[in-house]
């Protein structure tokens, strides 16, 4: 078992040795430390569960909460014309789900078998 440690294996795509790797998960890890320890370590951390705004402050909760239309505005706007034939279809019953589930497994099937 040790001696396998020290074996190199040769591929086609190059070689693997378990020690090489370990000795360049070490220098990786050293040097990740060393750029962790270079930061700055002076930061407050009642600013660490405050949301981003772009630098603005925050003015409420309510005043600054981001509904979902304004955030996939460009995505709705742009698909629109499938959107409006998807709400048609919409009817919010599992079953229907289900079937539109099995009826695409059933054709994708018979693409995959060639039939």
């Amino acid at each position: 078992m040790i001696e396998s440690l020290f074996e190199t294996l040769v591929t086609g795509g190059g070689y693997w040795n378990p020690i090489v790797f370990i000795i360049a998960f070490g220098i990786v890890d050293v040097i990740t430390l060393i750029i962790y320890r270079a930061g700055e370590g002076d930061y407050t951390s009642e600013l660490g569960g405050k949301p981003f705004l772009s630098g603005n402050p925050e003015i409420s909760k309510e005043n600054s909460h981001i509904a979902g239309g304004n955030l996939y505005w460009g995505l709705v706007e742009g698909l629109d014309e499938f959107y409006t034939v998807m709400k048609k279809m919409h009817t919010g019953i599992i079953n229907d789900y289900i079937i539109w589930y099995l009826v695409v497994l059933v054709i994708v099937l018979f693409i995959f078998m060639g039939v």
